[in-house]
């Protein structure tokens, strides 16, 4: 038996009707689909456009270039109320960029700080909760409830059956 050959028997197009082949079928469905789509695309552009038109609504990116009109509380690089709308958004994304940048040097300070501390998991749950009071003092309920999770998740891992301590 040569490899590649199959003895499976060809399918003969005369034996039924154009309508009941599945590929034909599903050619139709697909054009008829891509056609209600354009259709649908088209009228929302046409309407936008007429009824932009009719309310005298420009349309486009011309704002960029006017005045702006309104100041920055901080920014890194010079703004005031004469610079353009395009200037402030390169502002917002000047500042967008520090936040992001020090919440990532945050973050990785943080993370290693308590890489060579005492683990939370290991501590005594009160001496946690005492280290949560004191670091969050307007917010003890969400302190305990940060505890709480946390323990459950830990005890979920270790695979015990209480998945929560009594405090």
């Amino acid at each position: 038996m040569a490899i590649g050959v199959t003895n499976a028997p060809e399918r003969s197009r005369s034996s039924g009707s154009i309508i009941n082949d599945p590929q034909v079928r599903g050619i139709f469905y697909q054009a008829i689909t891509i056609i209600i789509l354009a259709a649908l695309i088209y009228w929302i552009v046409d309407n936008t456009v007429d009824n932009l038109r009719r309310a005298n609504i420009a349309s486009g990116y011309d704002f960029v270039r006017s005045r702006a009109g309104f100041d920055v509380g901080q920014s890194l690089i010079s703004f005031t109320s004469d610079s353009t709308y395009g200037r402030a958004l390169l502002v917002g994304f000047i500042n967008t960029l520090l936040v992001a940048i020090t919440g990532i040097i945050t973050a990785t300070i943080h993370r290693l700080y308590r890489r060579h501390r005492t683990p939370f998991a290991q501590l005594d749950h009160r001496q946690a909760l005492a280290g949560l009071c004191r670091s969050v003092p307007q917010h003890p309920a969400a302190a305990r409830y940060i505890l709480l999770v946390q323990r459950g998740a830990v005890d979920i891992a270790a695979g015990t059956r209480c998945a929560c301590p009594a405090l």
